[in-house]
């Protein structure tokens, strides 16, 4: 009987070998773990200068701001400095393009851009 036991743990997973430890996280820090998932993926598509996936990444940015906003400023009624921060690149990336850089661009990525920079102001 002790055999199915352990081949039912072992089929499962679950196995006496395994010491892991459980990481209870509050609510605040589940929220901002997600945020900064976020951001990271704004900063990187930023750097390539890839508008369509900048959009969207804007967008999902402002979503989640709006619907968490009780979690993520409740400190100090502020945004995160990092959320700030990958803003404030966002528009130094918009104004660095010129007209020249927007005519090469293809029509997705010009309408992209087209888009985030009316959002952005």
């Amino acid at each position: 009987m002790g055999n199915k036991k352990e081949a039912r743990r072992n089929l499962f997973g679950e196995s006496d070998d395994e010491n892991e430890t459980r990481k209870v996280r509050s609510l605040k820090e589940k929220k901002f773990e997600e945020l900064d998932k976020i951001v990271i993926d704004c900063k990187k598509h930023a750097n390539v200068k890839d508008f369509l996936a900048i959009e969207e990444d804007f967008t999902a940015l402002a979503a989640y701001i709006a619907k968490e906003k009780e979690v993520i400023c409740a400190e100090n009624d502020q945004l995160p400095r990092n959320v700030l921060r990958v803003l404030l690149q966002l528009q130094d990336e918009i104004e660095s393009v010129t007209s020249s850089v927007k005519k090469k661009m293809n029509k997705a990525s010009a309408t992209a851009f087209t888009r985030l920079k009316t959002r952005m102001k």
